[in-house]
């Protein structure tokens, strides 16, 4: 998972592993039918084991997401060829809705047809937080990754997750003077305008910068290292390019099915800690999270 969101949760969570892999049962992953575009469902962290993993005070889940691939260059031409037999037929070029309709048509004898892609999106609960975090910043991607553990749950009420103090304040700070992250090498500034002003590689206290800031312009998101990992935090609190520092000591010699799931387990409990240390360090810049 390289991108976050973090949602505070306000409903009840499963007592136990077993519980929540109960509940996730409600909601696997099946391959799409052959008249459904796309299919969401949980399946297993590990290779035929339970639909969640807890560990370390957390606990993983994985999401699968198949869809068909339709191109467009394929739809376009079975459509113009109905759209021909259509003026042919009728001795006049289709409405706006009969187009419409024979595009529906179209899809709908391509797509049993067409071949599936299937991509992967983790979350984790962080219990002694109450936060959920979903790895993917797309508002929608997230929305729906939270109706998938809501269908599993039966009952998922959270809210996205937020300071007492303005998020963009605090980015604004740390190109201002020291704070609890270094600096990386990338920034976006916006202004009123809806102007966009990137910049990348550059140091981020430079005089052309803190001209733009001076001139009104807003922080919508800047990179930041810490210690054991870097990534770029923007003015709506979400968090994208993670990337950990692994300590190449730590990392296992894989030897057997044990030392995989060992290296797993690391890598998971490593990223919960570090989101974890993260979201401690958030919490106290932004005067607390807001309730």
């Amino acid at each position: 998972m390289k991108s976050f969101r973090f949602y505070q949760l306000m409903s009840e969570w499963a007592m136990s592993e077993a519980a929540l892999d109960e509940f996730l049962q409600n909601q696997p992953f099946k391959p799409c039918s052959a008249f459904s575009m796309e299919s969401w469902g949980f399946v297993p962290i590990l290779a035929d084991g339970l639909l969640c993993r807890r560990l370390s005070g957390a606990d993983f889940m994985k999401i699968r997401v198949q869809r068909r691939v339709m191109p467009a260059a394929a739809v376009a031409e079975a459509l113009g060829e109905r759209i021909e037999a259509f003026n042919s037929r009728m001795g006049r070029l289709p409405s706006r809705k009969e187009k419409r309709e024979l595009k529906e048509e179209v899809v709908a004898e391509l797509m049993p047809k067409a071949l599936t892609a299937s991509t992967y999106l983790g979350a984790f609960y962080i219990h002694k937080r109450k936060v959920l975090v979903i790895g993917a910043t797309p508002n929608k991607t997230a929305e729906r990754m939270l109706d998938s553990i809501r269908a599993g749950l039966g009952v998922l009420q959270v809210y996205e997750l937020e300071g007492k103090n303005k998020t963009e304040k605090f980015l604004r700070r740390l190109l201002m003077e020291a704070g609890p992250f270094d600096l990386g090498r990338e920034c976006v500034l916006t202004d009123s305008d809806s102007a966009v002003l990137s910049f990348r590689g550059i140091d981020l206290q430079s005089e052309t910068l803190s001209m733009h800031l001076n001139d009104g312009y807003d922080v919508d998101r800047i990179g930041l290292n810490a210690h054991e990992f870097a990534f770029t935090l923007d003015k709506d609190l979400i968090v994208r390019k993670f990337k950990m520092v692994i300590d190449p000591d730590e990392i296992i010699e894989v030897d057997g099915e044990e030392d995989v799931i060992a290296n797993l387990d690391s890598e998971l409990v490593q990223l919960k800690n570090h989101i974890d240390a993260l979201l401690g360090i958030l919490e106290a810049e932004l005067g607390g999270f807001a309730q």
